[in-house]
């Protein structure tokens, strides 16, 4: 089990989009989105959880919620990227 790079992207509007740092996402923030927030997380739910407490809100998933832990396949693309990425912050 390994974690990944989480971020959260604010847009001009103040709609938030929260997920690991992978060129996929990165293309698909509007062109004035900001950073507001990141943290490694194991899992999506870890994230989801994370990601909620850190807004202040009760999370939306259940205890028992379907997990999968990120695989050393996924950070070893994330770490790839963030290697050669360049950011906007």
């Amino acid at each position: 089990m390994t974690d990944l790079l989480i971020e959260v992207w604010q847009d001009d509007e103040g709609r938030q989009s929260m997920g690991p740092v992978i060129e996929f996402n990165d293309v698909r923030h509007p062109p004035k989105a900001i950073l507001v927030h990141s943290f490694r997380a194991r899992s999506w739910v870890e994230a989801q959880h994370m990601y909620d407490l850190w807004c202040g809100v009760d999370s939306i998933l259940p205890d028992n919620a379907f997990d999968e832990p990120f695989t050393l396949a996924e950070r070893e693309v994330q770490d790839e990227y963030l290697q050669r990425r360049i950011t906007r912050v």
